[in-house]
């Protein structure tokens, strides 16, 4: 079952964010060992393009056991000031496609533009 959840996000910034699934008939998490988990930014949720050509932002990272922590870096954040599409998509050992989350994420403005 996937969870609609909207974000907001100050552009430039980072955020972290740990991926479990679970089972929802045994309430057992699932091992993600051997699968791979997909953040995926773009403009509109009617794309057709299946092999996310359009994505304006993809972070890859490999499954591990029952939890993946998926990092976007200021890179993948410094987007212009507007609401985009998201989903969060786990992709199993033998190639089945699971979508934990979707939504809404909105880069707000940032004051503060220094890092050091």
């Amino acid at each position: 079952m996937t969870t609609i959840k909207n974000l907001v996000i100050t552009q430039g910034d980072s955020l972290l964010i740990k991926v479990s699934i679970e089972d929802t008939l045994t309430g057992v998490l699932i091992d993600q060992t051997g699968g791979y988990v997909y953040f995926t930014i773009k403009d509109t949720k009617e794309s057709t393009d299946d092999t996310d050509a359009d994505a304006i932002v993809t972070v890859k990272q490999a499954g591990t056991n029952t939890e993946t922590s998926i990092l976007l870096l200021p890179e993948h954040t410094a987007l212009p000031i507007k609401t985009y599409y998201y989903d969060i998509q786990f992709i199993d050992v033998t190639g089945n496609p699971f979508t934990v989350f979707k939504g809404e994420l909105a880069v707000g403005y940032q004051i503060t533009r220094r890092n050091s």
